[in-house]
């Protein structure tokens, strides 16, 4: 029984430190989602990899209020602002994964 407890304790323990999540601006309740782009970039060994995500493919109207980025892997990547973002109609994000590694992220953009 205790054995059993502490496996599944384990399990949780480590699919909670695989899953990363960054948040920036206002994704509350009074917000309303407007679109999810997902990132899917496979790992070559000693490489890092580079992806720049550009969003919305036409401009809004409405601006930005807020974006939140789920990363998929065990293994962090870097997030860079390129242009745009929070308060603007589009935004340009730069991801970089570490050496080795792929990109497995998900974006979710919400705007007022």
């Amino acid at each position: 029984m205790k054995l059993s407890v502490f496996l599944i304790l384990s399990c949780l323990c480590i699919y909670a430190s695989c899953v990363k999540e960054q948040v920036w601006g206002d994704t509350s309740h009074n917000v309303r989602e407007i679109g999810t782009e997902t990132v899917v970039v496979p790992s070559t060994m000693l490489q890092v990899k580079t992806h720049v995500l550009h969003f919305p493919r036409v401009p809004l109207v409405a601006p930005i209020a807020g974006i939140r980025h789920l990363d998929k892997k065990s293994h962090p990547v870097q997030i860079r602002f390129l242009k745009g973002g929070i308060g603007y109609n589009n935004v340009s994000i730069e991801i970089t994964s570490q050496r080795g590694h792929g990109i497995n992220s998900e974006f979710t953009f919400y705007a007022r």
